[in-house]
This record gives structure tokens, C-alpha cells and sequence, in this order.
């Protein structure tokens, strides 16, 4: 099962109900956002430059 939480006030809170017991215990793993993980890769790049590569293969 995949979810996504918010952590506030020192807690991940779920952004919807989980079907769980009470103290159950899961294991979780943090990801970096897309928005994080992709930051600076197309610096410096104009709009039409990142369609040509993207047009000629270049960029996947």
C-alpha cells in the first residue's frame, strides 16, 4: 500500500483513512518530491531549446 502523509506537529498524518489496527506497525520510506528530485535539470534552457531536444530524441 502506497500513501501519501503530511508531516505536521512531529507526526505523518495519512491524507486518507487507512484500513489498520490500533498500534499496528508499518514501515515507511520518505521520498524526495518530483519537484526536489528535479530541481536544476533544465537550467539554464530556453522553452523552445528543451522542445528541440525533446522532438529529436535527445531528451526521453
Amino acid at each position: 500500500m502506497e500513501v501519501v502523509c503530511i508531516y505536521e506537529k512531529g507526526v505523518l498524518k495519512p491524507l486518507r483513512k487507512l484500513k489498520m489496527r490500533e498500534k499496528e506497525r508499518v514501515r515507511v520510506e520518505i521520498r524526495d518530491s518530483v519537484v526536489k528530485e528535479t530541481k536544476g535539470v533544465l537550467k539554464d534552457k530556453g522553452m523552445d531549446e528543451i522542445v528541440e531536444e525533446i522532438e529529436s530524441g535527445l531528451v526521453l
